[in-house]
């Protein structure tokens, strides 16, 4: 809500983010978890094709290129597979 320029004055949006904030207004994603993120995590998850069926929401498309990238590479240092840096 905070990142999108979604028009001025517009009605039904400024509606359904009055809706959403009488609900929770933000819930930055690595300090809490609401039902609602986790059901819409299942149901992309499902669209997914075979193998692990992740889903990690960011707020723009380069946090989520950081991520794709940070992601791996912890998990194979977590390993002890940590790539050499010379």
């Amino acid at each position: 809500m905070w990142c999108c320029n979604a028009g001025h004055g517009r009605t039904e949006i400024s509606s359904a983010i009055a809706k959403q904030a009488e609900a929770l207004d933000y819930a930055p994603p690595f300090q809490f978890g609401i039902p609602q993120a986790f059901e819409l995590a299942s149901r992309i998850a499902e669209l997914g094709t075979a193998g692990p069926r992740s889903v990690f929401f960011c707020n723009s498309g380069s946090e989520g290129g950081r991520h794709r990238a940070e992601i791996p590479l912890a998990y194979h240092q977590i390993q002890g597979q940590a790539p050499a840096h010379g």
